[in-house]
């Protein structure tokens, strides 16, 4: 019925409607029908797609009025922009301190245009606050307990003693904002730390951008069927490059070993260098649980005092990194390169393989300079 109600709304071009008009036009009977169609009305208002005038009680589509929706964003210093929906294809509208109404960042709002030349905005309405999950400090004033955000875009959020779940002022803390009535408060849903403790700061940076340092227990699980060596049946079908000098080269600071090397001369214009890289995708299947789980994390994140891997430890510090004097499974890349760096002939193929040495940038350059020394 949305989009019924929407396609009368617009077709009625310069012409607001009431409820018993728009009633009438969609042709409802009977009581219940009409309550049906209050409630679909109230939620196009809450979605900003119709504007509803107390004054006239009438329905008109957004489109059709002077006011237009959007998302806020408020700066630290008092004052903010408005982000319009696309729909609109118009650019951002200032919006003054004093026009934010009780707006907050990242609200979406209802605002009217006050001067077109400068772009200036009135919020008039909150269609739906937003409920992000924060990072902040709780703390405490004769009484009353707040946190406030380590964003300082975000204003303090007001916590009942019943939400604190424990924890104390000085607390580093997640906390979920929520609307109840017209009150603003929040709810502790997890207790990060002690700002004083070692390490909060950056446990604080990870849960404000929603990094999760923890996997689920269904990933956990699925990774404990993984097992922590290559098995034997795993060597079919798969080139056996054990015997060959292949070793890896990574900062001094390296977390994982994902890729390895091999070179050899095969003559005075050719070389043979290979590249390996750790075969993931053995252990990982397309679409499986850890593999949606990867993909939801994007990448690793690293730290200055640790690494939140995208992959569980078992695989990204095991089983799928080439750790020196053990057996791993690769996809492997054989060129042969002649003296002007072209690539002659190659060939791609699933691998075992066995690094002789782990190696860092600055072992092998002190290598290369005593050679040529």
């Amino acid at each position: 019925m949305e989009q019924e109600i929407l396609k009368l709304l617009k077709n009625k071009k310069n012409t607001s409607l009431t409820s018993i008009e728009i009633n009438d036009y969609l042709g409802l009977n009977g009581i219940d029908e009409y309550a049906n169609l209050e409630k679909i009305l109230d939620k196009l208002c809450l979605e900003g797609k119709i504007y509803y005038s107390e004054k006239k009680k009438r329905y008109t589509p957004i489109e059709n009025t002077s006011f237009k929706t959007g998302k806020l964003l408020v700066n630290p210093k008092g004052y903010g922009f408005v982000i319009l929906d696309e729909s609109f294809h118009e650019d951002d509208v200032y919006i003054s301190g004093k026009n934010l109404l009780d707006g907050r960042n990242n609200d979406t709002v209802v605002i009217e245009i006050i001067n077109k030349n400068t772009r200036e905005g009135r919020v008039i309405r909150i269609l739906k606050r937003d409920d992000s999950v924060l990072v902040g400090l709780l703390c405490e004033d004769k009484g009353n307990y707040y946190v406030k955000p380590d964003k300082p875009e975000y204003k303090d959020i007001p916590i009942p003693n019943d939400m604190l779940k424990g924890a104390i002022p000085g607390h580093k803390v997640l906390v979920k904002p929520n609307n109840v009535g017209h009150e603003y408060i929040g709810e502790i849903i997890k207790i990060i730390g002690h700002k004083n403790d070692v390490g909060v700061d950056i446990l604080s940076y990870v849960y404000q951008y929603e990094f999760d340092p923890t996997f689920s227990d269904e990933v956990m699980n699925a990774v404990e069927k993984i097992p922590s060596e290559v098995l034997p049946e795993e060597y079919d079908g798969r080139v056996d490059l054990r015997n060959e000098v292949i070793f890896t080269i990574d900062g001094d600071d390296t977390k994982d070993i994902d890729d390895a090397i091999s070179i050899k001369k095969i003559s005075n214009d050719v070389y043979e260098l290979g590249v390996h890289i750790a075969d993931v995708s053995h252990y990982v299947k397309n679409e499986g649980i850890i593999d949606k789980d990867a993909y939801e994390r994007g990448t690793s994140v690293y730290l200055v005092d640790r690494v939140i891997p995208m992959l569980p430890h078992k695989l990204s510090n095991g089983i799928c990194s080439l750790n020196p004097e053990v057996d791993r499974l690769a996809l492997s890349c054989v060129m042969n390169i002649n003296s002007k760096g072209y690539v002659i002939k190659y060939k791609i193929f699933k691998s075992v393989i066995r690094s002789r040495k782990q190696m860092t940038y600055n072992c092998v350059k002190l290598i290369i300079v005593s050679m040529i020394s």
